[in-house]
């Protein structure tokens, strides 16, 4: 069975949501802005038989020019399974960014599973992921940045991460390129697959 045989919903987020770093986050003046939901199936069971099927075998490790940092590139079953679920008929075209683009509009070169696959999924750590969040929440928007201190960031961060990833055998994918094709500004999507459910926290900044 696969995402795409399932029905799915879109689950209460709200004690995420009310988290000190989401609420600061959030609030930032991105272009587009932020998108952040947690989604589920009407079974619990089948959701986290399909989550336990995919497969942790790492196919490539892909080698970043800059500071020669090591990235892990997610296998291709991970691309076919955020394919699924971003054209899952109960998702797509279901959340619109600020300037009311869809956050599954997809650009002709993303458009089908095979060409999905040459997006650049990556699998991340706990550790690389709260390394994320914490340059993302730095850098800001090109419209205005976080009024907290870096040290008051990591412990907002560090509170929000051990909420969100409270159970062990928690996956995490991050993509730093757009399936609609733009390119100009700061794009970033995470998804956080869980043994029931799967978080998706994404923001696009364009300028």
């Amino acid at each position: 069975m696969k995402i795409s045989d399932l029905d799915l919903l879109e689950l209460d987020n709200l004690e995420l949501e009310k988290t000190e770093f989401y609420k600061a986050y959030s609030s930032m003046p991105f272009n587009k802005g932020v998108i952040f939901k947690r989604i589920g199936a009407y079974s619990n069971f089948v959701f986290s038989e399909v989550i336990s099927s995919l497969n942790k075998e790492i196919n490539e490790v892909t080698i970043q020019n800059i500071n020669n940092v090591e990235k892990i590139r997610a296998n291709v079953q991970i691309h076919d399974f955020i394919y699924e679920l971003l054209t899952h008929k109960d998702i797509f075209k279901k959340w619109r960014y600020n300037d009311d683009a869809f956050f599954t509009e997809f650009s002709i070169e993303f458009n089908s599973q095979e060409s999905f696959r040459k997006i650049g999924l990556y699998d991340i750590d706990t550790e690389e992921f709260i390394k994320r969040l914490f340059c993302l929440s730095v850098v800001g928007s090109c419209y205005g940045r976080m009024n907290y201190d870096e040290q008051q960031i990591k412990s907002i961060i560090q509170d929000f991460v051990n909420q969100l990833l409270n159970v062990p055998g928690n996956r995490i994918v991050v993509s730093t390129q757009p399936w609609s094709g733009y390119l100009i500004g700061w794009f970033e999507c995470f998804f956080i697959i869980r043994k029931n459910d799967l978080i998706i926290l994404g923001q696009d900044d364009y300028d």
